[in-house]
């Protein structure tokens, strides 16, 4: 009897493990989408950068007079890329 006991001992322990390795593979995968959206984002930001390289995105503040990278983040994180 010893032996049937270990066996659905083993066999609850490894259903365990395996559902405890679906919830991490899950949770891997949302890492990977959001690091994927993320670097899709600012793929185009850095796109858009190098368009408007020596001078501030359009449509950005008349006062503004940074011309620079910082000025050009501001700006996409307030008009996020459609």
């Amino acid at each position: 009897m010893s032996g049937i006991t270990d066996i659905l001992e083993d066999r609850e322990r490894l259903l365990a493990e395996i559902q405890e390795l679906k919830r991490v593979n899950k949770v891997k995968q949302e890492m990977y989408e959001e690091q994927r959206a993320a670097h899709e984002k600012y793929k185009k930001m850095f796109a858009r950068l190098a368009r408007y390289e020596k001078e501030c995105p359009p449509n950005w503040d008349d006062k503004c007079c940074h011309k620079c990278e910082e000025c050009f983040e501001k700006y996409f994180m307030e008009n996020e890329c459609q």
